[in-house]
């Protein structure tokens, strides 16, 4: 199996579609749909939601990482032949996909410094919020979540 790396075209679908189904101490668990894959991209915690944007993210290579990632691992150099990412759904089926607990829709307009710029609406209240790091979308999205388990207790 070859590894590419896909591009967006000139309109570029960055929605993810975040649905949290389950809220246990302090843990997310839930899924992801983006337009570039007919199913769902479960998690099963915040870093796992993180890592998984990310790595779509790169896949796209949209929005273009203006640094890259540091490890502690020595990695392998791949060379990677850039191609034009296919939707396969359209990007109101995205929205359009709702959480047991809470939904989101997030739309990363630039990864600079390291980290997240972009904006994320909370389905449910029509509340839309700009966030400068992937640090903050995760604190918006526990803000919101507080009033959810607050009705669970």
């Amino acid at each position: 199996m070859q590894n590419t790396s896909l591009r967006a075209g000139p309109t570029p679908k960055n929605i993810v579609s975040v649905c949290i189904d389950e809220i246990k101490e302090e843990l997310v668990a839930g899924r992801m749909y983006h337009c570039y894959s007919e199913s769902p991209v479960l998690f099963s915690n915040q870093l796992q939601l993180i890592t998984e944007m990310e790595t779509l993210y790169d896949r796209l290579n949209f929005p273009q990482a203006s640094t890259r990632d540091r490890t502690l691992k020595t990695r392998k150099v791949q060379l990677v032949i850039g191609e034009e990412a296919e939707a396969v759904k359209d990007e109101q089926d995205i929205k359009n996909q709702v959480g047991r607990k809470a939904s989101f829709i997030v739309r990363v307009n630039s990864r600079q410094n390291a980290t997240w710029q972009g904006s994320i609406s909370w389905t449910e209240k029509g509340v839309t919020k700009h966030f400068r790091s992937a640090l903050e979308l995760l604190k918006l999205m526990d803000s919101a979540l507080g009033d959810e388990t607050m009705k669970d207790d």
